[in-house]
């Protein structure tokens, strides 16, 4: 990705990676408010917190498609909407290019970077989508959506690569292992339940954040303070301790 020193905006929009995360990014959160709404319809009960957080690997997907699979159709629509005329890009359909031979170690360059960046969240954002999943279910969900966008890819102008399956796959196991690790960690701290007058009066409002007991908590000036006498409520849970 060359960024030039007169770069302007035309360039920056429709030639470079960031120009390309902007066009998708109107996409990827309109399918995340779709995906909210839905879900508040369904589930009345449910807080806005717990349907953000799984609302945002809906975004993430739809992202990815749009620079995957529809980045070129959506390059075009951006260009006639800025500039009320036809890009006069050509699209390529069914160009049926394949390269089934890894080499992106012989020259490892920025477009190797991004592709095991862009599947980064996924080892993040889909265990907390799916909270059944397991590691090594993660990790083969991750590298199948790779598989279907390469094999995709030759129907909407593009080639299939085995370097963008292998670099993807590696972008969702390391993310996977940071997310295994950190609830590893998470597993090992115990938290007292406290009632809802306690944490207000004692440990200050974040501490309603508390719903499924997040390391925010540990941020708070109160959280080393010791817990208040009397009867303790199993409605809350907040004073955490190793």
């Amino acid at each position: 990705m060359y960024f030039p020193q007169d770069m302007n905006f035309q360039y920056f929009f429709f030639s470079t990676y960031p120009g390309y995360f902007l066009q998708a990014l109107p996409f990827a959160l309109t399918a995340g408010i779709i995906y909210i709404v839905y879900q508040k319809k369904g589930k009345r009960q449910s807080s806005i917190g717990k349907m953000i957080l799984p609302s945002l690997f809906v975004c993430y997907m739809t992202g990815l498609l749009c620079l995957t699979l529809f980045q070129s159709i959506i390059s075009d629509i951006y260009y006639y909407l800025f500039y009320h005329r036809p890009s006069g890009n050509e699209l390529y359909w069914f160009t049926f290019e394949y390269d089934f031979i890894p080499d992106f170690y012989y020259h490892f360059n920025s477009e190797n970077i991004a592709n095991i960046f862009l599947f980064f969240p996924f080892g993040i954002l889909y265990p907390i989508f799916r909270r059944s999943s397991t590691g090594k279910q993660t990790i083969a969900a991750g590298i199948a959506v790779s598989i279907l966008i390469e094999l995709l890819q030759p129907i909407f102008g593009r080639s299939f690569d085995a370097n963008d399956i292998i670099l993807n796959g590696l972008g969702v196991a390391v993310s996977t292992a940071f997310f295994c690790l950190f609830q590893a960690v998470w597993k090992k701290i115990r938290c007292f339940p406290l009632s809802s007058f306690h944490r207000a009066k004692h440990f200050g409002p974040l501490t309603f954040l508390c719903t499924n007991r997040p390391p925010i908590l540990l941020l708070q000036p109160t959280f080393f303070l010791p817990a208040p006498s009397g009867n303790l409520s199993s409605t809350g849970s907040i004073f955490c301790r190793p």
